[in-house]
């Protein structure tokens, strides 16, 4: 088959010129293509990066309060025995104790009556011993009657 290129006695390639249009057509194509391909990776970037100062932003949430800040843990061996609690003030460190017994709740009452509620009832110190241990003075000068 025989083709004639260009128009008639124009002396113009007119199919060299429209194959360099084709290739300038797609030189555009495909730079719109790598244009569009790096938008992906910034997007995928940005992404990563919103991910990550969000998980920032949780971490910091949780030492916003100064109670976040308590680094010393106090435990015990038996908590229905014994409860513990690091205070502000803690110190490291690490202290044992045996409980021998529980204290418990309890009273005395005297066995003679007392006029009125104003009636003193000692004077001087009151001294208290417990179990035949060493007498403590008391911080009270004296005690008054009181009902409860």
């Amino acid at each position: 088959m025989t083709s004639i290129s260009g128009l008639s006695g124009s002396g113009l390639d007119t199919n060299a010129i429209i194959s360099q249009l084709m290739q300038i057509e797609r030189r555009t194509q495909s730079m719109l293509q790598t244009r569009q391909s790096e938008a992906r990776t910034a997007l995928s970037s940005y992404q990563a990066i919103r991910t990550a100062v969000s998980g920032l932003q949780s971490s910091l949430y949780g030492i916003t309060k100064p109670s976040d800040w308590n680094l010393l843990k106090a435990t015990s061996s038996d908590e229905t025995t014994v409860g513990v609690t690091a205070g502000t003030a803690s110190i490291t460190g690490s202290i044992a104790f045996t409980v021998d017994t529980l204290a418990v709740a309890a009273s005395r009452r005297s066995q003679n009556t007392v006029a009125t509620l104003s009636t003193q009832v000692a004077t001087g110190p009151i001294t208290l011993t417990r179990d035949g241990g060493t007498p403590r003075a008391s911080r009270w000068a004296t005690a008054a009657c009181s009902r409860s």
